[in-house]
C-alpha cells in the first residue's frame, strides 16, 4: 500500500478494500441480482433502476472485513452482506421521499423519477424480500439482528421528523438527542453488519464479544453520520447529493445542533436560513467553534469504537477498524 500514503484516505482507503473484497463484493451484487428478479416487468424496471446506483457498498465491506478477520468469508457471509445492504437500500428510498432528496449517487433520486407511491412500494418490496431471503436461508440470528435494525431505524425516522423545522428555521435539538435519533437511524445498521459479519464465521458466539462488536459497530456509525451531515455542507459536485439538503429541509444534522450552543453563531445562522443565503450559511457553519466541537466528537467515537475490540479480538479487525477511523475522519475536507 505504499504507493497509496500520499493520496487523501477518503478515496484510497475505501479503494483499498474494493480492491481486497472485489471478488466477494461481486458475489454480493450477483446474490442480490438473482434474488431480487421478480415476476413482474414493472419490478424488474425499478430494480434495475436502484442496481445501477452504485454506492460505497460500506456495510456489505464492513460484513466482510469482520468475517475475515475473524475467520474466513464464506456463503453466509455473502448472504448476510447482502441482506444488510437490502435494508440499507430500502431505507433510503424510503429516506429520499421523506426529505424530498433530489439527487442520490449522482444521478435523480427514484422518486423523482418513479413517482413517490412507486419509490415507497420498492423500499417495502425490499424489506419483505430481504425478511423471504433469510427465512429462505434460514438465517434466524440474521434475521434476528436486522428486524431490530429496521425497527430502530423506523422510530429514528420518526424521532427526527418530529424535531424538522418549519421552512426557513433551524431545529431545536440537544446534542443528546440528536445522538439519540442517530444511533437509530444509521448506526443501528452498521452494528448489525459488525454483528452478522461475525455470525457468519461460526467463531464468535457469545453474549460478552457479540456486545462489544455490537457496541463498536454503533460507535463507528455515529462517527459515519458525524461526517456525512458535514458532508452536506459541500457542494453536490464533490457529493453527489441534493446541495445543502438538511439546511434546506429543516432537518437536524450535526453543524446546526452544535450551531445552536453559540448565541452567537445561532442569531446568524437564522438570519442566513430566513433569507435563504445557504452559501453564507454554510461558511459560517465552518466556523473556527463548530469545526472544533466536529474534530471533539468524531474523534471520540472513533476512540469508543476501537476501545471495544482491545478485549480478545484479532490484530487484522483491529488493523480494519483504524483504516475505517482513518477513512471516515478523512471524508470532510479539514485539517484534523
Amino acid at each position: 500500500m505504499k504507493e497509496t500514503l500520499n493520496q487523501n484516505p477518503d478515496k484510497w482507503i475505501m479503494d483499498y478494500f474494493h480492491k481486497k473484497f472485489r471478488e466477494h463484493l461481486h458475489a454480493v451484487n450477483e446474490f442480490m441480482i438473482k434474488n431480487l428478479e421478480s415476476s413482474v416487468k414493472e419490478v424488474n424496471e425499478v430494480f434495475q433502476w436502484v442496481a445501477d446506483g452504485g454506492g460505497k457498498m460500506l456495510r456489505p465491506i464492513l460484513v466482510i472485513a469482520v468475517a475475515e478477520a475473524l475467520g474466513s468469508v464464506n456463503q453466509r457471509t455473502i448472504t448476510g452482506a447482502a441482506l444488510v445492504e437490502i435494508v440499507h437500500i430500502a431505507s433510503l428510498l424510503h429516506d429520499d421521499v421523506i426529505d424530498n432528496g433530489l439527487l442520490r449517487r449522482g444521478k435523480p433520486a427514484l422518486h423523482r423519477i418513479w413517482g413517490n407511491t412507486i419509490a415507497i412500494l420498492t423500499g417495502d418490496s425490499l424489506l419483505s424480500k430481504g425478511i423471504r431471503l433469510a427465512v429462505t436461508h434460514k438465517e434466524w440470528d440474521f434475521l434476528n439482528y436486522l428486524s431490530i435494525a429496521v425497527e430502530q431505524i423506523t422510530e429514528g425516522e420518526i424521532m427526527e421528523q418530529s424535531c424538522v423545522a418549519s421552512k426557513n428555521a433551524i431545529p431545536e435539538v440537544s446534542t443528546e438527542r440528536y445522538i439519540e435519533i442517530v444511533k437509530k437511524k444509521t448506526a443501528v445498521l452498521l452494528a448489525t453488519a459488525t454483528v452478522i459479519g461475525a455470525l457468519s464465521t461460526n467463531t464468535i458466539t457469545d453474549t460478552y464479544h457479540l456486545n462489544k462488536l455490537w457496541n463498536y459497530g454503533i460507535n463507528l456509525g455515529i462517527a459515519f453520520q458525524i461526517s456525512d451531515d458535514m458532508i452536506d455542507l459541500l457542494p453536490h459536485q464533490l457529493t453527489h447529493k441534493s446541495s445543502y439538503s438538511d439546511l434546506k429541509s429543516g432537518i437536524p444534522s450535526f453543524p446546526i445542533v452544535v450551531a445552536l450552543k453559540y448565541p452567537h453563531i445561532k442569531e446568524k445562522l437564522i438570519r442566513l436560513i430566513t433569507g435563504n443565503d445557504y452559501e453564507g450559511a454554510v461558511r459560517l457553519l465552518n466556523s473556527p467553534e463548530i469545526i472544533s466541537e466536529y474534530t471533539k466528537h468524531i474523534v471520540s467515537f472513533i476512540e469508543e469504537a476501537n476501545a471495544n475490540l482491545s478485549d480478545g479480538f484479532p490484530a487484522p479487525l483491529i488493523e480494519t477498524s483504524r483504516m475505517l477511523g482513518e477513512w471516515i475522519l478523512s471524508r470532510y475536507p479539514i485539517k484534523i
